[in-house]
């Protein structure tokens, strides 16, 4: 039988909607603003159509190869850091589950303290820069913010829910741990991997402090640092320019600006689709338990 509809359903359908527009509009704005034409925009805001329609805005950013560069940088970066997120939280959170283990209590809170206190930029830079001389290398961007003691606690936390009854036929079959972990566990773990391959994802993408502050090279930076020197200078001329003007009249420092943000969330927005089905599943799994 269909349930009756109610009055906090229509309330919620109402409000479902009002905060879909509102993270919607945005991006439809910047959207249409980054296929205006310079010369009908004018100084105009864009609210609902676009003035003429060019995609002069993006020919100018991908013309240049170092948007390019920095793309794939991105791109590169993202998929490292996911990877270590996926494969070493893992392994340091298996052992937290295991009876055996007699330092799991230590080593528990060791990371407890590390969730409620940081050292903060400065120790972070000289460590990094003076004892590992991995400054204005890639290593920085890949490794910093990857093993979390929340990330830490959800995986430990579902590990823990799965029945003892398997782990204890692989002890019989002669699994080691690390088979038990990444054999048998991990593809147990599809929907919770899958939550925490978006997380990480999204934040190595969306990461430009840490690239602005551990990288001067270049052609190691990432499409954010490029998308924040275009958002923060007034005028493409006080900018350093990509490429020169005289081929592009359609085009102004906003539809510019406007492009680089719909080119940078387009992978994103390609990904969440594919992990969709497993998302909702993977955000309620390992957080009953503690």
């Amino acid at each position: 039988m269909k349930r009756k509809l109610t009055s906090f359903d229509v309330f919620l359908y109402i409000l479902l909607f009002v905060l879909s527009f509102t993270f919607v509009y945005p991006l439809f704005r910047v959207l249409l603003l980054s296929v205006s034409d310079a010369a009908e925009l004018g100084g105009r805001a864009v609210w609902f159509k676009s003035y003429g329609f060019t995609l002069e805005s993006y020919q100018y950013l991908l013309k240049d190869p170092s948007i390019i560069r920095m793309y794939l940088n991105s791109i590169g970066y993202a998929i490292a850091y996911t990877l270590v997120v996926i494969v070493f939280t893992p392994m340091l959170a298996y052992p937290l589950t295991v009876s055996e283990f007699k330092g799991k209590k230590i080593l528990t809170i060791y990371m407890l303290i590390t969730g409620y206190f940081s050292g903060g930029i400065v120790p972070l830079y000289f460590i990094t820069r003076k004892v590992l001389h991995m400054y204005d290398t890639i290593f920085p961007i890949i490794l910093i913010g990857t093993m979390s003691f929340f990330t830490v606690i959800i995986f430990k936390s579902f590990f823990e829910q799965i029945p003892s009854a398997i782990r204890e036929a692989a002890y019989i079959d002669g699994a080691s741990h690390m088979t038990l972990l990444f054999q048998i566990i991990m593809p147990i773990s599809k929907p919770l991997i899958a939550t925490f391959v978006l997380f990480s994802a999204i934040a190595s993408w969306n990461n430009y402090f840490i690239p602005y502050v551990f990288l001067d090279n270049k052609n190691l930076w990432p499409i954010n640092l490029q998308l924040t020197r275009l958002i923060q200078n007034a005028t493409i001329q006080d900018a350093q320019s990509l490429i020169y003007l005289k081929d592009f009249q359609s085009i102004t420092t906003r539809t510019i600006q406007s492009a680089v943000i719909i080119i940078v969330m387009v992978p994103i927005l390609c990904v969440y689709p594919f992990l969709q089905k497993y998302f909702t599943k993977g955000m309620t799994l390992g957080a009953v338990k503690s």
